[in-house]
């Protein structure tokens, strides 16, 4: 068991609680409700390199439990509760199983939300003018070398494309 001695803000309890990196992380406020502030959310959960801590309320946990399952976003989380009160709850895993451990109850009160970094996230140290210019070398297509080197960057394919066109 971790216990956190309480503090004025539920962000650094629920950081230390969680058993993540504490080195950096990054605290992105509520989670969005629609548009492209949504989209944008998910998309950094999916790729963060270092821990996210944010906000949601109790009506809306599910939903956004729902949608990381959706998006196969596999990083785990740590659902914190009601922090350093008397109805403190913690829950702990992937969404899908936090959307199975996490009962139907009507929850009232704060809820912040934990989450690790990205697993699928590699570092790979290698200098990606340089690998086009290979793979050019060995008669490879731009626009394969564009959608390999987006793999790995995780960048858009047509951005790569755009940098690599004129080598």
């Amino acid at each position: 068991d971790i216990v956190s001695i309480p503090g004025p803000s539920s962000v650094l309890v629920a950081l230390t609680l969680s058993g993540f990196d504490t080195d950096k992380f990054t605290f992105l406020g509520f989670v969005p409700k629609s548009g492209k502030e949504r989209v944008k959310f998910y998309d950094d959960v999916d790729n963060a390199q270092l821990t996210l801590i944010c906000f949601t309320s109790p009506r809306r946990l599910k939903k956004d439990l729902e949608e990381l399952v959706s998006k196969n976003i596999e990083n785990e989380i740590v659902v914190c509760r009601e922090l350093t009160k008397k109805f403190e709850t913690i829950y702990r895993g992937s969404a899908k199983k936090l959307l199975q451990d996490i009962p139907d109850t009507k929850y009232k009160g704060e809820i912040t939300l934990v989450i690790d970094k990205s697993q699928k996230i590699k570092t790979i140290d290698i200098d990606n003018m340089d690998l086009a210019k290979k793979l050019i070398g060995y008669k490879v297509p731009k626009r394969e070398i564009a959608k390999i080197i987006s793999s790995i960057t995780q960048e858009k394919v047509n951005k790569v494309y755009d940098l690599i066109k004129n080598l």
